[in-house]
């Protein structure tokens, strides 16, 4: 099994309308970084207060999580079969992401989650196997 990411490696992930996209597997691991940096997330800050006693309290640290749809659609999209309002193919391009309706990329993100949970559950029950010697 190779150390680095298939670059070219696509999943198909099917929308409620019948519309189809075409998703990486697989993101490399400086791209998810990337991604991951901006998510809201809750971290214990730990202070001194004016009599020199510690105190701690957690607080949400991150970005806005629907720009991280947003970003995650751009991130995975490789292509889709998407039309114009007459009915014409508009070439895949991830500038015109951010034009796609709220409920486009709340559908192409949980499909992508979806894909990403079951393949995280596929190497989980995969069973290591002692090396040959």
């Amino acid at each position: 099994m190779s150390r680095f990411v298939n670059m070219t490696a696509v999943d198909v992930v099917t929308l409620s309308n019948g519309d189809q996209v075409k998703v990486r597997q697989a993101l490399s691991a400086e791209e998810s970084a990337m991604l991951n940096k901006n998510l809201v997330h809750m971290e214990y800050q730990v202070d001194n207060d004016d009599k020199g006693q510690r105190t701690g309290e957690m607080i949400f640290k991150g970005g806005e999580w629907y720009l991280q749809k947003i970003a995650i659609c751009r991130a995975y999209l490789v292509d889709w079969d998407f039309k114009d309002d007459g009915g014409e193919p508009v070439s895949y391009d991830p500038a015109l992401v951010s034009q796609l309706t709220e409920e486009t990329v709340n559908e192409i993100a949980e499909g992508i989650d979806s894909l990403q949970n079951a393949r995280r559950e596929q190497f989980a029950k995969k069973e290591k196997k002692p090396s040959d010697k």
